[in-house]
């Protein structure tokens, strides 16, 4: 388990470096928050490009780890970001439901570096 905690963590701080490394201010395409978006060496399919085979497959990894499969949801509570009549009709839109017990694997405290 401490293996599993330590991978997650080294995914995370991988993910935030790259990211991060988007954002620094040396950078030519730097932008910082409410400024305007300069003109910029990327184009949309160096984007897709690295959406598609950089991010995507990093995060879909990381979203296989057993902290994104258990999660608790309050279904009576009201959707803060849009109406939901709760008529969805689609497969893939469903909630599965699981027991209120937490999984072993999640119980056991995480060890977090800094």
């Amino acid at each position: 388990m401490l293996r599993k905690a330590i991978l997650t963590g080294l995914a995370v701080v991988l993910i935030s470096s790259l990211v991060n490394a988007q954002f620094d201010e040396k950078r030519q395409c730097f932008c910082k928050e409410n400024e305007a978006v300069e003109p910029c060496d990327c184009s949309s399919d160096s984007i897709d490009v690295f959406n598609n085979e950089v991010l995507h497959k990093k995060l879909t990894r990381l979203l296989q780890r057993p902290f994104f499969r258990y999660y608790k949801v309050n279904m009576d509570k009201q959707c803060p970001f849009w109406p939901d009549d709760r008529q969805c009709g689609s497969k893939e839109c469903g909630i599965m439901t699981c027991d209120d017990e937490v999984p072993a694997g999640l119980k056991r405290p995480a060890v977090v570096t800094t």
